[in-house]
């Protein structure tokens, strides 16, 4: 006798199995991971990735491997992605010792180059001194370890990178940021007393990261340009105290611009206000 029998069991079957093989696959025997690139990590991990890099570098000033470290990220512009952090851990009240590190490791990548770098060796002079070029960096065998070199008057003091293979580099020689323009400003659709700072370079594109150190008597404040992205990468203010005189240092060995002071400005219908100053420097 044929008894005739409908999908039923076809499909309890291949739901039945489904549900084993979820449980095999999540618990029984799940997948692990080990030895995966930093580039996969989840967003909240690469910023801790980050922070940790950058907190080394203020540490061991070991720029070439810090460097290392952040190209294993693969961010497309791993300088803006460090002052970008540092902006967010300043508007959320964030350390103010970590929000500094990570935008002073941003501003020592600029000078570093935007691609990193990676030195060519040539095959008879193993020893041999090779240019720096723009390259991507080989975090196996490019690790340099920084040496602090004394400042001298009117250069910058710059790093030199030592290859722990026995090859140095010649680093590039970045000279001190010059004042390009000091202005006052008197503008009464932006905040009162206001010092206006934007940073260029050579070729007059702006530059996020980069340390500038604001003293008066009595006090001192230092903050980086990039915290204020609407207005571009390579601006920063500070907001000054009326009768207070302030002196401005861009970078480490730039020449400090001082007698910086809140001035008084006149609206159209004779009433005063307070305006600010703007500075620019390339």
């Amino acid at each position: 006798m044929n008894e005739k029998r409908g999908y039923g069991f076809l499909v309890t079957g291949l739901m039945v199995g489904l549900v084993l093989g979820l449980v095999y696959a999540w618990f029984i025997n799940p997948v692990s991971y080990s030895n995966t690139s930093p580039s996969t990590l989840r967003e909240d991990f690469r910023d801790q990735y980050r922070l940790l890099i950058a907190r080394s570098y203020a540490y061991n000033q070991d720029l070439g491997r810090s460097a290392a470290r952040i190209n294993l990220l693969g961010d497309k512009d791993p300088q803006q992605a460090l002052v970008s952090q540092a902006q967010q851990l300043f508007a959320n009240n964030g350390k103010h010792n970590d929000a500094e590190a990570l935008a002073a490791l941003a501003n020592a990548l600029a000078d570093f180059s935007d691609s990193n770098l990676a030195p060519t060796i040539g095959e008879d002079s193993p020893t041999e001194t090779p240019e720096l070029t723009t390259s991507t960096i080989d975090t196996e065998n490019v690790i340099r370890t920084a040496t602090p070199q004394p400042v001298t008057e009117g250069k910058t003091p710059v790093p030199t990178f030592t290859q722990r293979a026995g090859v140095t580099l010649n680093p590039v020689v970045n000279l001190p940021f010059v004042l390009d323009t000091n202005e006052t400003v008197c503008n009464p659709n932006i905040p009162e007393k206001l010092l206006q700072v934007e940073v260029l370079d050579e070729s007059e594109n702006p530059l996020a990261g980069v340390r500038i150190a604001v003293t008066w008597e009595g006090g001192e404040d230092v903050f980086y340009t990039g915290l204020h992205p609407e207005m571009g990468p390579g601006y920063a203010d500070f907001e000054m105290d009326q009768g207070i005189v302030y002196s401005l240092k861009v970078g480490d060995s730039s020449k400090p611009v001082t007698g910086l002071r809140v001035t008084s400005c006149s609206r159209e219908d004779g009433s005063s206000y307070l305006g600010g100053v703007k500075l620019i420097f390339k």
